[in-house]
């Protein structure tokens, strides 16, 4: 799957590389630049590993996620379990999220955005309170 020159261009400018992990997340596959991913390693170095949450995110989300060099042509291979678990088809759609990216496939990404839509005002207020600028 080629990569959108937009997002191997920062990956190269923020990051020195063009090096992903891939992780499922949701009815997509989330995409961390290498040093982003390890931040997310070491927060979650302090999970209470007791507790049933922590164990299910670390089995799912971490210990699933592999590591893909993106190709001089600016393509990436991703796992069939992964393509399984977007259900990705013939057209697909990166979004940017800060300091990831996310692979969708592009009629469900249609469906989860218009769903987005319809709560924004709700969720935009839950949230409100982690914005204080």
């Amino acid at each position: 799957m080629s990569v959108p020159s937009r997002f191997r261009d920062v990956l190269k400018r923020e990051y020195g590389k063009e090096v992903v992990i891939l992780t499922p997340d949701d009815s997509c596959i989330a995409a961390f630049p290498f040093d982003e991913w390890k931040k997310l390693e070491k927060k979650a170095l302090s999970f209470p590993f007791m507790h049933r949450e922590a164990k299910v995110f670390l089995r799912y989300y971490i210990s699933g996620a592999v590591e893909i060099n993106i190709d001089d042509h600016g393509r990436l291979l991703i796992p069939l379990s992964f393509r399984d678990h977007a259900q990705l088809k013939k057209d697909v759609v990166f979004v940017g999220m800060l300091n990831r990216f996310e692979i969708w496939d592009k009629e469900i990404w249609v469906q989860e955005l218009a769903r987005y839509r319809e709560n924004f005002e709700k969720t935009s207020e839950a949230i409100a309170e982690w914005m204080v600028l």
